[in-house]
């Protein structure tokens, strides 16, 4: 059987020094309020929809253009007063920088801002944009599986996600098309 003495040991003494140092719980959350506040920063996507195919796009084409899928993804930022974020009142005029390559006849758009605590809080809280993703055609999916990579920055924090466009071969499709 192995000593853990040693280990045991030097874990209390990290575990005193997170809770007395300069970076303990205790001192984060004296900036940045009691819990249940957040004591961190960051920065994540929630995508509620992820992949997307041609065939479902064409459907929705021919109801209305552009197809539009509201609320696909979300953009959170976590940590942060509003004002620290550069914010003078409620407005999207604060989003984070979204750096994206998009296929041909797909945007993004964010549509509105959503704060976990009503504006201005005085806690660091959760900031929430919504973005809806429309199409105006198929042209974009151009191969059986295109993957879309999103990379949102807000302040000093990032975050990645990904979107897939999804091309259906089918025996109508496979027949239209010159073969060679």
């Amino acid at each position: 059987m192995l000593n853990n003495t040693a280990t045991n040991v030097q874990a209390q003494s990290d575990m005193q020094k997170y809770r007395d140092g300069s970076d303990s719980l205790k001192t984060r959350c004296l900036q940045f309020g009691p819990p249940p506040y957040n004591c961190t920063r960051g920065c994540f996507f929630i995508i509620d929809r992820s992949t997307f195919s041609d065939d479902e796009i064409e459907a929705m084409l021919y109801v209305s253009s552009p197809a539009v899928i509201q609320s696909a993804f979300y953009i959170v930022v976590d940590g942060f007063k509003p004002y620290d974020l550069g914010f003078t009142s409620a407005t999207m005029q604060h989003t984070p920088t979204l750096t994206v390559t998009l296929p041909a006849g797909m945007t993004i758009m964010p549509v509105r801002l959503e704060f976990e605590l009503p504006y201005p809080s005085q806690p660091p809280a959760a900031l929430t944009w919504v973005y809806d993703i429309s199409f105006t055609d198929i042209s974009g999916f151009t191969s059986p599986m295109f993957m879309v990579t999103l990379q949102a920055t807000m302040a000093t924090e990032s975050s990645t996600g990904y979107l897939y466009l999804i091309q259906h071969l089918s025996l109508t499709k496979s027949m239209a098309r010159p073969l060679g």
